[in-house]
């Protein structure tokens, strides 16, 4: 049982690749939400809250 290569693989221009697979270049590019101390710059204390962001 021959896989042809043709049918694994798919030669694309480096510009193409970066579209296709931009975590490989940038990271994740999904948002993350987690609870942390941040700063409250109202109150000027830290504040343990939910936030959301992308890694």
């Amino acid at each position: 049982m021959s896989v042809d290569i043709e049918a694994t693989y798919k030669k694309v221009s480096q510009l193409e690749h970066v579209l296709l697979r931009p975590d490989t270049y940038i990271g994740s590019i999904q948002y993350t939400q987690t609870s942390t101390w941040v700063y409250d710059s109202e109150t000027d204390k830290l504040v343990y809250r939910e936030i959301s962001y992308v890694p």
